[in-house]
């Protein structure tokens, strides 16, 4: 079996990855896709926790993001990738592995090592900061970083694998990938289901049947339709259906009105003792209501669908095939 390295700046370890809620997310799919790598190559390492230092030039434009109303984005600096990129390439010089394996473009855009380069994303850097919330805020120097991160990625993989169909278009048309190192590979659950078949009908035989029990579940309010999965519940009330709605993740704005029907239960850390208590909710619950603005791939609906769950969706980006 082959033996792979896994990249990323953040430190992970074996156990546990420490998330604060506005990255939970994400950083649920590193843990996870770690594990899986683990089980299915014969030797795993991981290059974590390196160190991002700012330049002089990424300081002065984060003091400017104070007073202008174009956004620059530390991340996305051309300085930061090609230091990452260093310390990467210094860990694989004596690495013995055969693959090299990031989950952000950015990581991959400069990287220099005799490893087989291998990416797997949910999208490119370009594609969704674009296009989600806020896009159209970015300074011209950032989305210039973000083109140029994705184009030089794009050049340097020996192997693009994209979670959807969406962001593996996008690839091929707008930064001219190789078709023939393309390929799509969905990501899955963050959760540690043990579901069958078998077990998922019985859960389904013995849901309550006296009241439609909808779920939903995010950290980002606006972004993923918070506002929409309330105004559905106050439609359904008007017209007297039995329905009540379970609110995961973020709270709400305090200045919009909450039906009594509508269950508040606070973010779950999954990476904390949480992943029991989340699957429960997915395992009482009928739907799960995602009417997301924007949407590059969907964890949730891994995560709902390994409960037997089925979903209530928008068609936005990678959720178009999903």
């Amino acid at each position: 079996m082959p033996s792979i390295t896994y990249l990323h700046h953040r430190k992970i370890n074996g156990d546990l990855l420490e998330v604060s809620p506005d990255k939970a997310g994400f950083q649920g799919i590193i843990f996870f896709i770690y594990q899986a790598l683990k089980r299915n190559f014969s030797q795993c390492r991981i290059v974590s926790g390196v160190f991002s230092i700012p330049s002089v030039g990424c300081l002065m434009r984060m003091l400017c993001n104070r007073w202008s109303k174009n956004q620059y984005r530390f991340w996305a600096d051309i300085t930061l990738a090609k230091n990452y990129a260093r310390q990467f390439s210094y860990y694989l010089k004596n690495n013995k592995t055969d693959c090299a394996l990031v989950t952000q473009a950015k990581y991959l855009s400069f990287l220099k090592c005799s490893q087989f380069k291998v990416a797997w994303l949910d999208g490119l850097h370009s594609q969704i900061d674009l296009n989600y919330p806020g896009g159209s805020l970015l300074s011209r120097y950032t989305i210039q970083n973000l083109k140029e991160l994705d184009r030089l990625a794009v050049q340097n993989a020996d192997l693009l694998v994209f979670a959807s169909q969406w962001a593996a278009t996008y690839a091929i048309n707008e930064m001219k990938a190789d078709k023939r190192k393309v390929c799509v590979i969905p990501w899955g659950a963050n959760l540690d289901s043990k579901n069958t078949r078998s077990s998922i009908k019985m859960m389904i035989n013995q849901k309550k049947r006296d009241i439609c029990n909808l779920l939903f579940c995010g950290v980002h309010w606006k972004r993923k339709g918070g506002d929409i999965a309330i105004r559905i519940i106050e439609y359904l009330n008007h017209k007297e259906f039995p329905v009540q709605l379970f609110l995961i993740g973020v709270e709400p704005p305090q200045s919009l009105p909450i039906p009594n029907n509508v269950i508040k239960v606070g973010y779950i850390n999954k990476m904390i003792s949480g992943s029991r208590i989340l699957s429960d909710y997915y395992e009482k619950s009928h739907f799960l209501l995602l009417p997301t603005r924007a949407e590059a791939f969907g964890i949730v609906l891994c995560e709902a669908n390994s409960c037997g769950l089925p979903c209530i969706q928008r068609t936005w980006g990678g959720l178009r095939r999903l």
